[in-house]
């Protein structure tokens, strides 16, 4: 595909970290609010 993330817990902060690549701008942009909205439930 042209996009992957990863979501994990943070070791030292209590805070998940988010990683995303994307091969265009907008596809990123796009995943990300994707991304976002399933996390904010």
């Amino acid at each position: 595909d042209d996009w992957w993330f990863n979501v994990r817990p943070s070791n030292t902060e209590p805070l998940l970290r988010l990683n995303l690549e994307a091969k265009m701008k907008k596809k990123r942009d796009e995943c990300l609010a994707r991304i976002e909205k399933i996390l904010q439930k």
